[in-house]
């Protein structure tokens, strides 16, 4: 099997689990959350609060949840006008993400019953799920869409945000509103619940963790810089050196990039200096001009 394959191979299992990760979402939200007449944060909460008016309005309950298919309308125009700010592959595996998540929460059943008789207990358990089953889509390359997709593309602006506080500042407008309308209890446990979600999507999801890398080959190195710049949009540095031990000039690369760019610069490197030498250093601050990148 060739590197393309294997590359190819790869994408679809990650694929695959941001399928899983999506539906397992739907179905924690609709047994730990909507059971409890509570509230997810962001679009989604603004989607399902339609959906409690619309129904206390017209009398009408359907045989399954439409909050979904809300959140799915609502988030298609939302891709659409930032779609020129990610990349194919990222976009492709958000919007599979989005479908697999609203589709879920339209069939997968919601109890007639509660499964914990405690509320505070199953919003402890179901914000923290949610918010490790995002994180983990998120680690493989998608987003859930909404105000998580903008808290994202925030970050591009400034590097000391971080998606879960950005999430819990969108949540306090919403519960505002709910607060308007429903009972403090409500608003209380949804509360939670959004917090403990916050908290575990920036356990799972280490946006800031940036690694510095130098190349050094003894090949020409324009083709790797070049595929660097087209498929990480990333700048690379480079200077001439002297390998002591062997007395041969050498091409040194340097180039700064996140946690989750690494596995495509590995594989680049592997495929136009697969005799390069690399060294990694993780943790580094990077200040100045340096871009956030999605995924």
């Amino acid at each position: 099997m060739d590197l393309a394959e294997k590359f190819v191979k790869e994408e679809g299992r990650k694929s695959l689990l941001i399928v899983i990760l999506s539906v397992l979402f739907a179905a924690v939200t609709n047994w730990f959350i909507v059971p409890y007449g509570l509230y997810s944060g962001g679009i989604l909460g603004f989607c399902q609060l339609i959906r409690t008016l619309i129904t206390q309005a017209t009398g009408v309950k359907p045989p399954f949840d439409y909050a979904g298919l809300l959140y799915y309308a609502v988030n298609i125009p939302i891709m659409i006008a930032v779609s020129r700010l990610m990349g194919k592959r990222y976009f492709a595996k958000t919007l599979l993400c989005v479908t697999s998540q609203s589709i879920g929460m339209a069939l997968i059943p919601i109890p007639s019953t509660i499964p914990i008789a405690s509320p505070l207990a199953a919003v402890l358990v179901g914000g923290i799920l949610r918010g490790a089953l995002i994180g983990l889509c998120m680690k493989y390359g998608a987003n859930d869409g909404g105000m998580d997709l903008v808290a994202i593309l925030m970050l591009q602006k400034n590097r000391h945000i971080t998606v879960g506080n950005l999430n819990l500042i969108i949540n306090a407008i919403l519960y505002i509103a709910m607060g308007i309308h429903f009972n403090l209890t409500t608003v209380v446990y949804s509360l939670i619940s959004s917090a403990m979600m916050a908290y575990a999507l920036d356990r799972f999801y280490s946006q800031g963790i940036n690694i510095e890398v130098h190349i050094i080959t003894r090949q020409d190195p324009s083709e790797l810089e070049g595929a660097i710049l087209k498929e990480l949009r990333r700048s690379v540095t480079t200077w001439d050196g002297v390998g002591i031990y062997a007395g041969e000039p050498v091409h040194i690369l340097y180039v700064v990039l996140n946690k989750y760019e690494m596995s495509t610069l590995r594989r680049l490197v592997r495929i136009y200096e697969p005799d390069a030498f690399l060294v990694e250093t993780q943790g580094v601050t990077v200040g100045g001009n340096f871009e956030k990148h999605l995924g």
